[in-house]
């Protein structure tokens, strides 16, 4: 029980305050679709995989709120890859349903990325914060463990 109120604590305390309220909006929108697609059981498999780009995304968002830095980067890179499919591909049902997955009919996609660059080296730099004091910590307890 100990783990997850940890857990809860360095989600919500790690990064500034926007991160983890976007986080718990994008938890939900994404069980709210994914309810949603699934109940309907629909054969058509490209209205299907449009859970799949909204998973994607609130993973990466998840794991930006615990300070993962590659994170960070694969949800700018993974936006890039969408806007690019996006625009480039021909109109057809796997354009509308999976490609357009939170880039119609805002780009909230673009705005997070965004946010991202904008507090990058703020998060960057309270990673390498709490990796350093992560790997002290490892070293104290082992020397700690050798003298005994």
């Amino acid at each position: 029980m100990q783990i997850f109120q940890v857990m809860f604590k360095r989600f919500f305390n790690s990064t500034p305050i926007p991160f983890p309220i976007i986080g718990i909006f994008l938890i939900i929108y994404s069980l709210y679709i994914t309810i949603d697609t699934l109940s309907m059981q629909s054969t058509f498999w490209q209205f299907n995989l449009q859970i799949l780009p909204l998973l994607i995304y609130t993973i990466l968002w998840i794991g930006i709120c615990f300070l993962n830095r590659n994170a960070m980067r694969s949800f700018i890179v993974f936006t890039v890859i969408m806007l690019l499919a996006f625009y480039l591909s021909p109109d057809n049902h796997f354009k509308k349903y999976v490609l357009s997955v939170l880039i119609e009919p805002l780009p909230i996609n673009i705005a997070l990325s965004f946010l991202i660059l904008i507090f990058y080296q703020k998060i960057d730099l309270k990673s390498r914060e709490s990796k350093n004091n992560m790997e002290n910590e490892t070293l104290l307890d082992s020397a700690a463990k050798d003298t005994n």
